[in-house]
């Protein structure tokens, strides 16, 4: 278990943050991978993948309150109504454990402060930023302990990719 940053999710009036991660497999964000070139038989350079990037997902298990969960499981219901009603479900995600590194200038928005500062170097520009997502999979959920005050924390599994739009 690890504590780094938090990645929060929101999608109309729904918000989950999740600040407490099991991470024996790295960082949540796995960023996308071009896939390598190949070469036609006159040895012309075929460009494959999709011609605007390939997008990041993530990979998490995490700790979470039962409050946050019931967010979180509201949160996945009404990306689910949304996409089943051909509407708008892409849920806004904000990583603020791993940056984002590309060439200058940024192509996304910032996280909020305090995370949104940024560095550049030689051409590239370093900053915690803002996705807009889809589950991948539903989110698992199980209850996982209950303080001396009585309070309920549950385990979560998460799979979330990266759309083609870019806040």
């Amino acid at each position: 278990m690890a504590d780094y940053g938090y990645i929060s999710l929101s999608l109309g009036s729904f918000t989950a943050t999740i600040d407490t991660f099991y991470m024996e497999d790295g960082f949540p964000r796995i960023p996308g991978e071009f896939p390598a070139p190949e070469f036609s038989a006159t040895r012309a350079l075929i460009a494959p993948g999709s011609a605007y990037g390939v997008g990041d997902r993530w990979e998490f298990a995490g700790r979470i309150t039962k409050g946050n969960a019931l967010n979180l499981k509201n949160l996945y219901r009404e990306h689910r109504r949304l996409i089943d009603n051909r509407q708008d479900g892409k849920i806004l995600l904000v990583d603020t454990i791993l940056e984002v590194e590309e060439l200058a200038p940024r192509t996304r928005a910032k996280a909020p402060a305090p995370f949104d500062t940024e560095v550049s170097s030689g051409g590239y520009v370093s900053f915690f930023g803002q996705f807009y997502v889809a589950f991948a999979t539903p989110p698992e959920f199980s209850p996982d302990s209950v303080d001396e005050l009585g309070n309920t924390t549950w385990l979560i599994n998460c799979s979330l990719i990266e759309l083609g739009v870019k806040p």
